[in-house]
């Protein structure tokens, strides 16, 4: 996304009034959304059907692209978690 941001910018020489649509299958158009996003750009996503045996494997796929992607806010959560499991498990002896 923010490959074709910089090509539509040189081509446009603005995201303003512009309407940019992306295709990928329909397993991968919510990262496409959030992926431009991040960039700054406000697209429409068209889907394309995923073979049926596929898709347990391009799910799987997709989630963990999702976790990497927010992977910050993952380990502050898991931090906070654990900071907090410790706080109980410490009122509780003490």
């Amino acid at each position: 996304m923010a490959f074709s941001k910089k090509i539509i910018e040189q081509d446009a020489g603005s995201l303003e009034n512009i309407n940019i649509g992306f295709s990928t299958t329909n397993y991968h158009v919510f990262r496409g959304y959030t992926l431009a996003h991040k960039t700054g750009m406000t697209v429409k996503g068209l889907s394309a059907k995923t073979k049926l045996y596929f898709f347990p494997n391009a799910f799987v796929r997709e989630f963990i692209g999702l976790l990497w992607e927010q992977k910050l806010r993952h380990i502050m959560v898991a931090v906070s978690v654990i900071i907090f499991m410790i706080l109980m498990y410490l009122s509780i002896i003490y």
